[in-house]
């Protein structure tokens, strides 16, 4: 697990296999699922989809802004300028949390993915996540659309 690049981003805030206490935190599965998925690098950003297609890794860019960076699960949550404005809105909410400021981005990312408050993994982080997939998508198509 900790030398699979494919588990990269995972192995940022889990180190065991044992269950995550957010698995207990709400009996909704939709809910349940997107952070699954998130977490293990279930889903459509370029890191992954870039894997079935052969693209090599320093290829799989992100197709939504012009960083060149590469679209992985970090980028996506930390670092693309498309979801700011929904980045922003998702720490205004969370704000509270005494060490959250100063903490790194990816010490960050690691507190939330690992929090066992409902408020914030399931309302609110499931919520952010859930925004960005879905602006993605819009944005996506839209480049679709133009060409």
């Amino acid at each position: 697990m900790q030398n699979s690049i494919k588990l990269k981003f995972f192995n940022t805030f889990k180190n065991d296999y044992t269950p995550s206490s957010y698995l207990g935190l709400t009996s909704k599965l939709s809910e349940r699922k997107g952070l699954v998925k998130f977490r293990i690098g279930n889903h459509k950003l370029r890191i992954e989809t870039g894997r079935y297609d052969q693209i090599p890794r320093v290829n799989r860019l992100c197709p939504i802004c012009a960083s060149n960076q590469i679209e992985d699960e970090s980028h996506f949550y930390i670092y693309c300028n498309k979801y700011f404005i929904l980045r922003n809105k998702f720490y205004k909410k969370i704000e509270h949390i005494p060490t959250f400021k100063q903490l790194s981005s990816l010490q960050a990312i690691g507190e939330l993915m690992t929090s066992s408050n409902r408020y914030i993994n399931h309302i609110q982080l499931a919520k952010f996540v859930s925004s960005c997939f879905e602006l993605r998508n819009i944005l996506l198509s839209n480049q679709t659309n133009v060409t």
